[in-house]
Order: C-alpha cells, then structure tokens, then sequence
C-alpha cells in the first residue's frame, strides 16, 4: 500500500478513508502484539509487570511500525497540497 500510494500519489486522497483505517488496523496490531509479550498497555485496568523476551530478529513489529510511519509521512505531505 505505502509503495502504491507513493507512486500514484494522485490515489491518495479519494482513498483516504482506506488509509486511516489501515492505520488504526495497524494500531490495534500494535497493541495486541506487546499485549501477548506481556506488556500491558497503560489504558488496561490492571497492571502487571513482566520481564519479557522481545525477539529481536522478529521483523514484524518493525515492519509495521516503519509502514504506518510512511502512510503518514505521505499524508502530511499530500494534505497541505
């Protein structure tokens, strides 16, 4: 999606209720991943500490992070526009 809408940027604005919901999907992602490692979100009510192995040669907390990174980049670009 981040390279489509890149190279047509033209696409971006009549589709941009489908790029806010890919990044509140993302977001959820987000969340329940360091939810299921055992880290709790500051919104849970309650709260537990645990020591937790991140694997740091997982790349798919990355990945997502680094495409919602650029979804909105290429937003605040083409919005002032």
């Amino acid at each position: 999606m981040v390279l489509f809408f890149t190279d047509q940027a033209s696409l971006l604005a009549p589709n941009i209720q489908m790029v806010f919901s890919t990044l509140a999907f993302a977001q959820c992602e987000v969340i329940w991943y360091f939810q299921h490692v055992g880290i709790a979100s500051s919104k849970s009510k309650t709260t537990r500490i645990v020591l937790v192995d991140i694997d740091p040669s997982d790349p798919t907390i990355g990945f997502l992070s680094d495409g919602m990174d650029h979804l909105c980049c290429l937003v605040r670009k083409y919005i002032a526009g």
